[in-house]
């Protein structure tokens, strides 16, 4: 399996939700809310020698976007208790919360939570 089948993977079983859609780098254009992207940031590759690059750190994020702070909180929650999981092994660096408020001023905006991951 690839590592972005593995994190894919990983991120719908820890949401365990199947109302909550989880896709790679975009949210698909007729998903409602919440809904999860997840995107990769670089691989590190910390023992490389001439001979091998050696086994990577992937640096990567899940961003959990809803119209309600406590929804978003409950799935980014979620994600972050399932990282120290046996089956894809993540350790959880960081957690960013933002709102980004309504583009035409009628609709609740979104809270977003970014949570800056690695696998090792």
């Amino acid at each position: 399996m690839s590592v972005p089948e593995t994190i894919h993977d990983f991120l719908v079983a820890a949401v365990n939700d199947a109302t909550v859609k989880v896709s790679p780098f975009v949210r698909s254009h007729g998903t409602d809310f919440p809904f999860v992207i997840y995107d990769f940031q670089q691989d590190v590759y910390t023992g490389s020698t001439p001979s091998s690059p050696g086994p990577p750190l992937i640096q990567w994020e899940a961003t959990v976007v809803d119209r309600t702070l406590l929804g978003a909180e409950t799935i980014a929650q979620r994600i972050v208790t399932a990282a120290p999981g046996d089956s894809c092994p993540v350790r959880v660096k960081s957690l960013v919360r933002s709102y980004e408020p309504s583009y035409d001023g009628q609709r609740p905006g979104e809270y977003v939570i970014t949570i800056n991951m690695e696998n090792f």
